[in-house]
C-alpha cells in the first residue's frame, strides 16, 4: 500500500481535517488515478487506456462519493486531456505539469536508422512498409521508435544539466537508451526515468498541499471567448465557381482504344497496382508496351 505525506493528500489548513482527495495523469494513451485517504494512505493507484468509460469508472470507483463533484470536487488533474477527463468527471481542478513541478549496446543503436520527421501517425504504416520491403520486422520497429524518440529529443536545446524522461514509453529500456545517447551528446549530465509520472502526481500533492485548493486558480468560463463553428461551401458550388473563373478543369477520363479493348481477352495482360493511402496507381502492359493510368 502507498502511503505520502498527509499534508499533501488534501486540504491543508492548521487542526483541519484533511480530506481524501484524487490525483489524476491524464495522458495521451494512459490515465492513471490515485485516491488517497484521510490519512495520505493509497485507496487505489490504477491505470487505465484513455478510451476507457470514465463514467462507468466513476461509478465502480464511487469518485462522486468519496471526493465530492463540481468545482469543490478534490479532485485534482494534469496531463494533456486534464480538461476533457475534468468535463468527463463533472468537477475538479487543472494543473497544468509544468506548474506542478548505458554505455552498452550504444554502437548497435547508433547503426539503427532514423526516418525523416513525420506526423507520428504514420509511424504504423512506415514500419509496415519497411517490413514489407524485406527489413526485418526487429530492425524496422526500432527504427521507428527511435525515430519518435529523438524527433522529441530535438526540442531540447543545449544547456541543461538534467532532464527527466517522463512517458509509458520508456517503460522499453530501448527508447530509455536512445534518448540517453543523444541527451548524453548535448552535455546533459544526469538523465531520470519516470514512466509512470510519480514525480507529475508528487508535485500535485505537493502543489495542492501549499497552496490549498482555493490558491488553485480556475479559468471563468465567463470570461473565455465561445468557440465559433466555422462554415464551408459545399463542394459543388466552390468546382462551380472555380471551373467559371477558370481556375478548374478536370480533363476527360483515359478511354482504352477500341483496337486494344478487342484484343485483350485472347491476351495475356499484366497489371500492377500501387496503392496507397492518397492515392491509387495503376499500371498495365502488353508485350512489352505500357498502357498506365494513374488517379483512380
Amino acid at each position: 500500500m502507498t502511503t505520502v505525506d498527509a499534508r499533501t493528500a488534501g486540504l491543508p489548513g492548521q487542526g483541519a481535517r484533511v480530506r481524501p482527495a484524487l490525483f489524476i495523469d491524464a495522458g495521451v494513451g494512459h490515465f492513471r488515478f490515485q485516491g488517497l485517504d484521510e490519512r495520505g494512505q493509497a485507496l487505489f493507484d490504477v491505470t487505465l487506456p484513455s478510451n476507457s468509460n470514465l463514467v462507468q469508472l466513476a461509478a465502480d470507483y464511487r469518485l462522486r462519493e468519496r471526493f465530492g463533484s463540481g468545482p469543490d470536487a478534490a479532485i485534482f488533474i494534469t496531463g494533456k486531456l486534464a480538461t476533457l477527463v475534468k468535463a468527463a468527471l463533472g468537477g475538479g481542478k487543472t494543473i497544468l505539469p509544468a506548474a506542478a513541478a548505458w554505455m552498452a549496446g550504444r554502437e548497435r543503436r547508433a547503426q539503427v536508422s532514423i526516418r525523416a520527421d513525420r506526423c507520428g501517425v504514420f509511424s504504423s504504416s512506415a514500419t509496415i512498409s519497411d517490413k514489407n520491403q524485406g527489413i526485418p520486422l526487429p530492425v524496422a520497429l526500432a527504427t521507428t521508435l527511435k525515430s519518435e524518440i529523438l524527433k522529441a529529443c530535438r526540442k531540447l536545446p543545449s544547456g541543461f544539466d538534467q532532464v527527466c524522461l517522463g512517458g509509458r514509453v520508456f517503460h522499453w529500456r530501448f527508447a530509455r537508451d536512445c534518448a540517453e545517447d543523444y541527451l548524453r551528446g548535448l552535455g546533459v549530465r544526469e538523465v531520470l526515468h519516470d514512466p509512470d509520472n510519480d514525480g507529475a502526481l508528487e508535485d500535485m500533492r505537493g502543489l495542492v498541499a501549499e497552496l490549498g485548493v482555493t490558491g488553485l486558480a480556475q479559468p471563468d468560463a465567463r470570461l473565455l471567448r465561445q468557440p465559433v463553428q466555422d462554415v464551408y461551401p459545399a463542394f459543388a458550388g466552390l468546382k462551380a465557381r472555380y471551373a467559371a473563373d477558370q481556375r478548374f478543369l478536370r480533363q476527360p477520363d483515359l478511354v482504352m482504344p477500341p483496337s486494344i479493348i478487342s484484343v485483350l481477352p485472347d491476351r495475356p495482360l499484366h497489371l500492377a497496382l500501387d496503392v496507397g493511402s492518397t492515392m491509387d496507381k495503376a499500371s498495365s502492359s502488353q508485350f512489352g508496351i505500357g498502357l498506365k493510368y494513374g488517379g483512380i
